[in-house]
């Protein structure tokens, strides 16, 4: 025949029930504690001011930035490369010496327009 401890079963059975009662008391007050949950995408765009508009139009504006962004910063390393790869024209050749001012010349302009679209979001609060 089974024995079983008597006093042991009976302390176990009290603290797995006040353990029962504690997770639920936590779990009722969690519950009416808890503020409206938005989400990470919407607490943003209620940030940046764009929260008039629908979560699709956002959405989108987000997409067409992201996308401006990335192709001005793919450019803008793609120039860097062109320059680094290529040397410096001597004096002699007026047409080498022009293309290389206008390379640099373009390097500040993409710098100038990359920084403006990445501050666009902010500015427009």
């Amino acid at each position: 025949m089974l024995q079983t401890n008597a006093p042991m079963l009976f302390w176990g059975v009290i603290v797995l029930g006040g353990l029962t009662v504690c997770a639920l008391l936590i779990q009722a007050t969690l519950k009416h504690a808890k503020e409206e949950v938005t989400a990470p995408i919407e607490k943003l765009f209620a940030q940046l001011g764009m929260d008039a508009l629908p979560l699709f139009v956002s959405i989108a504006l987000a997409i067409l930035w992201s996308l401006i962004f990335l192709l001005l910063l793919a450019g803008l390393f793609g120039l860097i490369w062109d320059v680094l790869l290529q040397a410096p024209p001597t004096r002699d050749n007026a047409k080498g010496v022009w293309d290389w001012r206008f390379r640099l010349v373009q390097l500040t302009a993409l710098t100038t327009v990359l920084g403006a679209v990445v501050i666009l979001p902010v500015t427009l609060q």
